[in-house]
């Protein structure tokens, strides 16, 4: 075993343990409310961006949004052409509305989840340990997908994971976020 698989190991023990600590309802409540919820927002969005543009209403939506801009025939609108405002705008609302869904989320079933029943109280620890697991493998996803980009498979990155007997070494290959970044490069 490498190096690296010990400190998956440690990683989701903590995770394990925290979960099972905090439970789920503040676990859920930890992720969504000020900076670290603005953060997982943004996790989110990260992950949903390419799902929800390829839906019809989107597509149609922003291919009227960005003919309108080019119907009025002028630099300042060719320049946010040019930079795709309609991506940045669609970004903006799609980060507004998650944020709004978690907070009403997180107000809704927080306190289901903090009961005192026991029966409550194991599915509380349970949720919280699989939310805790999440959080941290989607911390991870996201730090190779930028590790990745920076340096390939020639970095220090890849030689520290390569060998790993949780295969670490082949996700970083696959992360399945490289398929985020390529359907925005292939974009019209």
């Amino acid at each position: 075993m490498q190096t690296i698989d010990f400190i998956v190991i440690g990683v989701g023990i903590i995770a394990i343990l925290l979960g099972a600590g905090l439970g789920f309802g503040k676990v859920l409540t930890l992720t969504s409310k000020g900076l670290i919820g603005k953060i997982f927002t943004f996790i989110i969005c990260y992950f949903i961006f390419g799902l929800v543009l390829e839906t019809p209403f989107v597509v149609d939506l922003l291919d009227n949004f960005v003919g309108n801009l080019k119907a009025k025939q002028n630099a300042f609108c060719n320049f946010l052409i040019l930079i795709r405002i309609d991506l940045i705008v669609f970004a903006i609302v799609l980060f507004i509305i998650v944020f709004m869904l978690m907070q009403l989320l997180t107000l809704m079933i927080e306190d289901v989840f903090e009961s005192d029943g026991k029966v409550m109280q194991v599915v509380n620890k349970t949720l919280g340990v699989i939310l805790s697991c999440l959080v941290f493998i989607i911390t991870a996803l996201i730090y190779f997908q930028i590790a990745y980009l920076i340096s390939g498979t020639n970095g220090a990155t890849y030689r520290f994971l390569e060998g790993s007997f949780f295969r670490i070494d082949k996700l970083y290959l696959d992360n399945p976020l490289n398929s985020f970044i390529e359907l925005i490069k292939n974009m019209k």
